[in-house]
C-alpha cells in the first residue's frame, strides 16, 4: 500500500505477484440469474467485489519513474511505510473504475434485497456507496436496517456521520452502537492496539480496569484537534477507522492482496486510502518479463499527528509549554482536521499567578506565518530544528527570517480572515472549568480558576479557510501552605516606560511570546508570595544560550 502525504507522504508499497491485464469489470447479473441459497449469494457477492478490486488494480495507470527515496521508514507486515513531501497529487481514478463500482452497486443492491440480514453485504454496500460520495443513498442502509444486529447497522451510520462533518451525532450513535457490541467487538473499538509509543503502551498494560478508563478518556481529551470545535472529531475518526477494518476484513484489495493484519494496523493508525498509483522501477538489461509494478495507497497529504506522548498521558498536567508538535514528518498515527488542514503551532506566552486559593492564568497569542506551500522531503528539519520546534527556550535560527521587534513577533502574518479564539482550561476528564471564546487573531486573556491541575490550550481559527493555530500544555498549582514563599512565573512584557507596578498596569505590555532575539528590547515581571512585613528576597534572572530553561 502506500500511505500518503505531500506534507508527509505515508507510502506503503507492495510488489503486486503478476499482471492483471486481463482483468474485467465485474459482471452485472440479471436477477432471475441470482442464486436462491443465502450462503450461494454471499460467495457471489464476495466474487464480485473481488473481481471489482483486481478490475480496478488493472486500471491505476502505470508510470515509468523510479521510487523516489529507497528503503523504508516503517515495514508492517506485507508493506512499507514512508513519510515522504514531494509527491506529485494522487491521479484521478479512471472513468471505467467508476462505472465498474456502480454495476458492483447493482449487484450488492439486488443481493441485499435477497438476504438483508447478511453483515457484509451491508457494510460493503455503505463502503462502495461512501467512496463513490452518494452519502445520502449510504445512509439510507444503515437507517433502515433490517437484519443485521443494531450494533453493527449503528456503526456503519457512525461512520457516515462522521465522514459527513456531524461530529456530535457520530460520537452519540458510535456510543450507543459500542454499548450493544459483543464483548470481543467492544473490546476493538476501544483498544488503544496501534496507537501509542511504547511508553504509553506500557501505561494501558500495567494499569486496572478502571485506571485503564480513566486512561482511555484523557488520551481523547489530549487528542481532541481543536476545542473550539464541538465535538471530537479524532475520537469518532477512530471509531470509523475500526468501522472500516470490519469491513474491509478478509476482502479483496487494489494491492492484489487480501485485506490482513497489516492493512488493519496502517487503516487504524492512518485511515483508509484516498487513491492508488502505480509505479515501475526499471529493471535494467536482462530483467525479462518479471513484473516491477508497485501498487502505492496514498492517504491524506495533510495528516498531523495528534495522539500524546506516553509521558504527556502520564501526566497531562506536567506537559511543558511549548513541547507539544503536530508531527507532520513521521506521525505514527494521521489525521487532517477538515476544519484546519494547516494546524501551526500558535505563538503564545502563559504563566500563573496566585490569588488566594485560586491560579490566575494570563495567556498572551498571535499566529504566526501559515505555510505557503507543502514541505517536501528535502524540507524536513534537522534534528536541531525539531528540538527548536519543542523548545522555545532556544534560539532562533540566524537565517534572517525573524527580525527584532518591539512586540517579540516579527513581521510574518497570520490570519488575513475573520477568526475566532479560544482559551480553554480543562479538568482531565473533559470537565471544561474556564472557557472564553473571543474574535480576536491576536489578544491578553485572563482566566482564574481554583488552585489544581489542567489541561490549558489557546487556539485560534481562521473562519473562511481551513486554517488554525495551537498551543496545548499542562497547568499545576498547590496551594501555598503558612510560612512558605513562594514566586509566579515570568512574565515577558514589551519595554515601554517606566516597569509596571502591578499585574493590571503590565498586562497591556505582554508579548506575545517568550522568545526573544538578539536586539530585543523587554522587561521581566513578576509576583512574590509568603513574604512577611520587611523581609527582602534577592532574585536572579539569567539566560543560558541554547539550554532548556532559564
Amino acid at each position: 500500500m502506500i500511505p500518503r502525504i505531500p506534507t508527509l507522504l505515508l507510502a506503503c508499497l507492495v510488489l503486486l505477484p503478476g499482471a492483471r491485464a486481463t482483468a474485467q469489470a465485474p459482471p452485472d447479473p440479471a436477477d432471475d440469474s441470482l442464486p436462491t441459497d443465502s450462503a450461494a449469494l454471499r460467495e457471489l457477492a464476495e466474487e464480485t467485489q473481488a473481481r471489482f478490486e483486481s478490475y480496478r488494480e488493472s486500471r491505476i495507470p502505470p508510470a515509468m519513474q523510479g521510487i523516489r527515496r529507497p528503503g523504508c521508514d516503517e515495514r508492517v507486515g506485507r508493506f512499507c511505510l514512508r513519510h515522504q513531501g514531494d509527491e506529485e497529487p494522487v491521479p484521478p481514478e479512471p472513468i471505467e473504475v467508476g462505472l465498474a463500482r456502480n454495476e458492483i452497486l447493482g449487484t450488492l443492491r439486488r443481493i441485499g434485497e435477497r438476504i438483508p440480514g447478511d453483515p457484509w453485504v451491508l457494510g460493503h454496500r455503505v463502503f462502495y456507496l461512501g467512496e463513490k460520495g452518494d452519502w445520502r443513498t449510504a445512509e439510507s442502509l444503515p437507517r433502515t436496517c433490517d437484519g443485521p444486529p443494531e450494533w453493527w447497522c449503528g456503526a456503519l451510520l457512525g461512520w457516515i456521520l462522521h465522514h459527513t462533518g456531524r461530529t456530535v451525532e457520530a460520537q452519540e450513535v458510535f456510543r450507543t452502537a459500542i454499548a450493544g457490541m459483543p464483548p470481543e467487538v467492544a473490546a476493538e473499538y476501544g483498544s488503544p492496539e496501534y496507537l501509542l509509543d511504547s511508553e504509553g503502551r506500557a501505561l494501558f498494560e500495567d494499569a486496572d480496569d478502571g485506571r485503564r478508563e480513566n486512561l482511555w478518556e484523557r488520551l481523547w481529551l489530549l487528542s481532541d484537534p481543536l476545542y473550539l470545535e464541538e465535538g471530537n472529531d479524532r475520537l469518532t475518526a477512530h471509531w470509523a477507522r475500526r468501522t472500516l477494518v470490519r469491513i474491509r476484513r478478509g476482502s479483496f484489495t487494489p494491492y492484489g492482496i487480501p485485506f490482513d493484519a497489516d492493512l488493519a494496523e496502517l487503516n487504524v493508525r492512518y485511515g483508509g486510502e484516498r487513491g492508488w498509483e502505480r509505479v515501475m522501477t526499471p529493471t535494467g538489461f536482462g530483467g525479462g518479463l518479471r513484473d516491477t509494478r508497485r501498487v502505492i495507497g496514498r492517504h491524506h497529504p495533510d495528516a498531523r499527528e495528534y495522539l500524546p506522548e506516553g509521558s504527556f498521558l502520564e501526566d497531562p498536567a506536567e506537559i511543558p509549554p511549548g513541547a507539544w508538535t503536530l508531527d507532520e514528518w513521521e506521525p505514527r498515527t494521521g489525521y487532517a482536521a477538515p476544519y484546519a488542514l494547516e494546524m501551526e503551532p500558535l505563538r503564545a506566552q502563559v504563566a500563573r499567578f496566585r490569588r488566594g486559593d485560586s491560579l490566575l492564568v494570563v495567556g498572551s497569542y498571535r499566529p504566526g506565518r501559515s505555510r505557503p506551500e507543502p514541505r517536501r522531503v528535502a524540507d524536513r528539519p534537522a534534528p536541531r530544528e525539531r528540538e527548536r520546534a519543542r523548545n522555545p527556550f532556544l534560539p532562533p535560527p540566524d537565517d534572517g527570517s525573524r527580525g527584532g521587534s518591539e512586540d517579540g513577533g516579527g513581521s510574518e502574518v497570520g490570519p488575513v480572515g475573520p477568526v475566532e479564539s479560544g482559551l480553554f482550561l480543562l479538568e482531565w476528564d473533559g470537565t471544561a472549568v474556564h472557557v472564553e471564546r473571543a474574535e480576536a487573531a491576536r489578544e491578553v486573556v485572563t482566566a482564574r480558576v481554583p488552585n489544581g491541575e489542567y489541561v490549558f490550550g489557546l487556539e485560534v481559527r481562521e473562519i473562511d479557510a481551513s486554517r488554525a493555530w495551537r498551543t496545548r500544555q499542562g497547568l499545576r498549582q498547590d496551594s501555598l501552605a503558612l510560612g512558605q514563599a513562594a514566586v509566579s512565573d515570568l512574565l515577558f512584557l514589551r519595554k515601554e516606560g517606566e516597569p509596571p507596578e502591578s499585574l493590571e498596569e503590565a498586562l497591556p505590555r505582554v508579548r506575545p511570546e517568550i522568545r526573544v532575539t538578539a536586539g530585543d528590547a523587554f522587561t521581566v515581571a513578576w509576583e512574590l508570595y509568603g513574604m512577611l512585613p520587611g523581609e527582602t528576597a534577592r532574585v536572579v534572572l539569567g539566560f543560558t544560550r541554547g539550554e532548556p530553561g532559564l
